[in-house]
């Protein structure tokens, strides 16, 4: 009998076996805990190659003490080598202990998307079959590096709690099954603290799901070391499954599950070191760069200082400073999308060099922003008059007259519709004759040369919204520039 799921809402117990992978399951958990009954956590004190030292457990019991309102959480203890024995325990004791329709099978390192189970429920209960898979989202070595392509493997991610038993590697026994489209679970399988833990994780989960894994000695050097290269291919390690990862893409911290902004987990302390690692880097590729030119960049005035405090590409600033240096005096700006400030510093020292005034506005609304980033900006404009919109540019634009601007700096949301949005609001903007500059217009990662995926929304944007215009792509930098020769897009 197929229920009223207005009347009857399913009933969802998440199941989630432990051994280690502490790093993400504080946001598990919250990225799930609203949309089910309860989480029964089976930890294990041994792992799948026979270590000891369960690292998950005090994890979840420290965020229960601060967060668990509900009740929700529910541990048990279960030493287990097998993880097809975790779950069947932990499926039992469900089964016993709880009233559900279905159970939730997830791992310490799997991140849902606020509203997919709810979406689940919606779906499953048109048809009520054994159980459901859903697709991945698959991130490699940091959370900026996402598989490019829809992985193959479609996980069991719900059982019906009147099934038997639980069959096979995480239920992929359990027949019919049927998938969820659209629906797209954030797998850090291969993110973790420390690259012994990612090797420790390969060889236990090979040996449980019983496959063979290749040689990872050269798989490290021939491919783990070269990430984020996109012409790295094949990335999985189990034997006769490598194509099963093609390659990665970088992607941004918008793109991000959303649960990492909302508190510091440990899980976002990676994001941030690896954050951190790519700014110190393009900082000392900048300043390589600025001593090679140095006599060229004096000469125009494009000094070192506007290097600080800034994590932008050092080719990208000098074509801003270039463009306003050019710009007559009193012109007015537009900086859309300001993050810290860096543009709008370099923009005020164009005017400097060349003894002008301009009237620069800044868009950013600083949502979701970490503090230390706003301090950052700043910082970065204390001594600079300008004024600043506090708010989207969607709805900003109502603020500013058509054809007013000189010049407008496009560098906010980077996702296709966004950056559609911000090219059609602004162009009446500027002034016939005015420059219209955007940010990551299919930028190569700097390192490798290569096209970066992340920005695929920003060009096809620009193409399909300037079609008609001359677009010209900037000389070393991820800029491009249009001028307004006529009203109409």
């Amino acid at each position: 009998m197929i229920r009223d799921y207005r009347k009857d809402p399913l009933k969802i117990v998440a199941l989630c076996k432990t051994f280690r992978g502490e790093e993400f399951v504080e946001a598990m958990i919250e990225s799930i805990y609203n949309e089910v009954e309860a989480i029964v956590f089976v930890n294990s004190n041994i792992s799948w190659v026979g270590e000891r030292g369960n690292t998950v457990k005090q994890v979840v019991e420290s965020w229960c003490l601060k967060n668990d309102v509900a009740g929700k959480i529910f541990q048990i203890d279960f030493d287990s080598i097998n993880q097809i024995d975790q779950y069947e325990f932990g499926f039992n004791c469900i089964k016993r202990d709880f009233k559900s329709d279905y159970v939730l099978l997830v791992d310490t390192d799997e991140i849902w998307d606020e509203g997919d189970i709810n979406k689940c429920k919606i779906f499953i209960e048109k048809s009520e079959v054994e159980a459901y898979t859903i697709n991945m989202r698959t991130y490699i070595k940091s959370p900026f590096y996402r598989l490019k392509n829809i992985e193959p493997c479609q996980p069991t991610v719900f059982v019906k709690s009147t099934c038997p038993q639980i069959i096979g590697v995480r239920g992929n026994g359990v027949h019919p099954r049927v998938n969820i489209p659209n629906i797209f679970m954030h797998h850090f399988s291969y993110v973790r603290k420390s690259e012994e833990e990612i090797i420790h994780k390969i060889k236990a989960t090979t040996k449980s799901d019983g496959l063979q894994t290749i040689d990872i000695d050269k798989w490290k050097k021939e491919k783990w070391d070269l990430l984020p290269n996109p012409t790295v291919k094949n990335l999985h390690t189990s034997k006769g499954f490598e194509h099963y990862w093609e390659s990665v893409e970088e992607i941004t911290r918008e793109e991000l599950p959303k649960v990492f902004i909302k508190r510091n987990f440990p899980g976002l302390n990676i994001v941030q070191k690896e954050e951190i690692k790519r700014q110190e880097d393009l900082k000392v590729l900048n300043l390589e760069i600025w001593e090679k030119n140095r006599d060229s960049f004096q000469k125009e005035g494009f000094n070192k200082r506007i290097l600080e405090n800034t994590y932008c590409f050092i080719w990208d600033l000098y074509h801003i400073f270039e463009h306003c240096r050019k710009l007559n005096d009193n012109s007015s700006i537009v900086d859309l999308g300001s993050n810290m400030g860096a543009v709008i510093f370099c923009m005020n020292e164009a005017a400097k060099v060349t003894n002008k005034k301009f009237n620069i506005f800044s868009i950013e609304p600083f949502w979701q922003t970490p503090p230390e980033k706003e301090q950052t900006f700043k910082e970065n404009t204390k001594d600079i008059k300008f004024t600043l919109f506090r708010d989207f540019s969607n709805n900003v634009h109502k603020n500013i007259p058509n054809n007013s601007v000189d010049l407008i700096f496009i560098d906010g949301s980077h996702d296709y519709e966004r950056v559609c949005e911000d090219i059609c609001n602004y162009w009446p903007k500027l002034k016939l004759g005015g420059i219209m500059l955007g940010h990551d217009f299919d930028m190569g990662y700097i390192m490798y040369g290569e096209r970066n995926p992340v920005n695929d929304g920003t060009v096809q944007a620009v193409f399909d919204k300037l079609r008609s215009k001359e677009v010209v792509k900037l000389e070393r930098s991820a800029i491009f520039k249009v001028i307004k020769t006529k009203e109409e897009l």
